[in-house]
């Protein structure tokens, strides 16, 4: 989807100085790995220079860029399951 350019696009918040990732981490995560170097977006603009709490979240984890973040894989996440099993019950 993201090499035809179906993907939603990602959501960003652009302050003074920066742009933050808001929504979409696993898109963009992918689309680098596949050398797609621009992604469809939602820009918020945030004209104040305030840090947000995500951006706190992200300076404690140490995740600076996209290469640091983990995708986790879909099928071993709890929710999966759960999801999975009410499925099988209908």
């Amino acid at each position: 989807e993201i090499k035809k350019g179906l993907a939603e696009p990602i959501i960003v918040v652009r302050r003074p100085g920066r742009i933050i990732l808001v929504d979409g981490h696993h898109r963009a995560v992918a689309a680098k790995r596949m050398g797609i170097t621009a992604l469809d977006a939602y820009i918020i603009e945030i004209k104040e220079d305030i840090e947000l709490g995500m951006e706190r979240t992200a300076h404690t984890m140490n995740l600076k860029n996209l290469d640091d973040i983990q995708i986790l894989d879909y099928a071993r996440h709890p929710l999966v399951a759960i999801t999975n099993r009410l499925v099988k019950r209908d």
